[in-house]
């Protein structure tokens, strides 16, 4: 029976850093916010007699896509009433269909005001007047890379005998849009 089904295991949301001590590494952002460290979760599928063991899938996916894959794999389509949100993810996770499964993922939050458009490289971010368009790709090899060479030179660092002033970098996981106001936004 194991061979035959499939087990998920996926977070809904990043995690608390400030309250439970769980880490979204470099991603900027948690648990309730629409940064990649509030929406960019772990997930891990396994269905033996279909996933080949070890595969890795890096395109976006959503929650809502668990229904779609399920309801299909079950031909359980034809009982749904009405449009499924989603999709079937199994074509693409086994290399069936190499396309992305979503153009772009939305995300609303009409009580804080804030709208999100994520494609595969790019995020649309609205935060009331403040707007944000993320490279991703960019972004996150940039974060790494500055991660490795900080975390290893943090750790020989010893200030006590050293003059030497630890370089301070702007922030450039974004490119600026100008608000209502024409004013940029670098934070």
């Amino acid at each position: 029976i194991s061979n035959n089904t499939i087990v998920v295991f996926l977070s809904d949301n990043g995690g608390v850093e400030w309250y439970n001590h769980s880490d979204n590494g470099i991603l900027r952002g948690g648990k309730g916010e629409f940064f990649e460290g509030g929406i960019r979760v772990p997930f891990v599928m396994q269905w033996p007699n279909v996933i080949p063991k070890g595969s890795v899938y890096d395109k976006p996916i959503i929650a809502l896509d668990l229904f779609a894959t399920a309801a299909s794999v079950a031909n359980a389509e034809k009982y749904v009433k009405g449009e499924i949100d989603g999709v079937n993810l199994i074509p693409y996770i086994t290399g069936e269909n190499n396309k992305s499964p979503h153009n772009f993922l939305y995300w609303q939050n009409r009580d804080k005001d804030i709208d999100v458009i994520r494609g595969e490289r790019y995020k649309y971010l609205r935060m009331g007047e403040e707007e944000y368009i993320f490279d991703l790709i960019f972004f996150i090899f940039v974060k790494f890379i500055w991660h490795c060479y900080f975390s290893a030179h943090l750790q020989s660092y010893d200030d006590s005998e050293s003059d030497e002033v630890l370089p301070v970098y702007l922030p450039f996981n974004f490119l600026p849009v100008k608000n209502k106001e024409n004013h940029l936004r670098l934070s």
